[in-house]
C-alpha cells in the first residue's frame, strides 16, 4: 500500500472500526503505526511526518494512545520530525489546549489556527521546540509574508486564552466528552 504525489507519502488514518489493513484490534500489532516504519526503511528522503492528532475530515478519528506512543519511538529512532496539525483539534477541542496532550508525544512543530483567535481573525500559528527555534537563530531564513505578525490579528489571543480560562471551558468540554 503506497501512495504518493509529489514527494509526499501517505500513510493510512489508525481507523480501528475500518482498518486500512483489514486487521482487528486489539490483535492488530498497531500495523497502521508501524507502517511509518516500513516507509522509513524504504524510502531514503523521508524527513518528517505530517498527522493531524484527531484526524478531522477522514471522519473524526480518534487513535488509541498506544498508536502515538508507537510513532513517536519510530520518529526517535529514525530521527525525523513530527508535525503536529492542530488546526482543528486545538486551542481546547479536545479538553485540552492541544489534542497531541492526550498522547505521550512531544511533537517538533506544532500548526494551529482558528481556534487562536476565536475564528474572529485570521491566524496561522507556527510553535517549535527550542532546538529548532535555535537554529533559525543561527542561521536566517529569508522569507516574508505580506501580513506577518499584523497586530489586529494577535490581538484576538489574549482575550481568547483569558475567556478559556475564565469559562473554565477546558474542563467543560472534558464533561461534555
Amino acid at each position: 500500500m503506497r501512495c504518493t504525489i509529489e514527494g509526499v507519502i501517505f500513510a493510512p488514518d489508525p481507523y480501528c472500526y475500518r482498518c486500512p489493513f483489514g486487521r482487528e484490534y486489539p490483535g492488530c500489532d498497531f500495523e497502521c503505526a508501524r507502517y511509518l516504519e516500513y516507509v522509513l526503511k524504504n524510502e531514503w528522503h523521508v524527513a518528517r511526518f505530517v498527522f493531524e492528532p484527531v484526524v478531522g475530515t477522514n471522519g473524526i478519528i480518534v487513535p488509541l494512545k498506544e498508536y502515538y506512543e508507537i510513532i513517536g519511538e519510530i520518529a526517535e529512532k529514525y530521527e525525523i520530525l513530527l508535525i503536529a496539525d492542530e488546526v482543528m483539534s486545538g486551542w481546547g477541542r479536545t479538553g485540552e489546549w492541544f489534542a497531541v496532550n492526550h498522547y505521550k508525544l512531544k511533537p517538533d512543530i506544532i500548526t494551529t489556527a482558528k481556534g487562536a483567535t476565536g475564528a474572529y481573525m485570521p491566524l496561522g500559528i507556527t510553535a517549535t521546540t527550542e532546538e529548532i527555534y535555535g537554529f533559525f537563530e543561527e542561521n536566517f531564513f529569508a522569507h516574508g509574508h505580506t501580513y506577518s505578525d499584523h497586530p489586529m490579528c494577535l490581538a484576538p489571543v489574549p482575550a481568547v486564552v483569558k475567556e478559556f480560562k475564565r469559562l473554565n471551558l477546558l474542563d467543560h468540554v472534558k464533561r461534555m466528552e
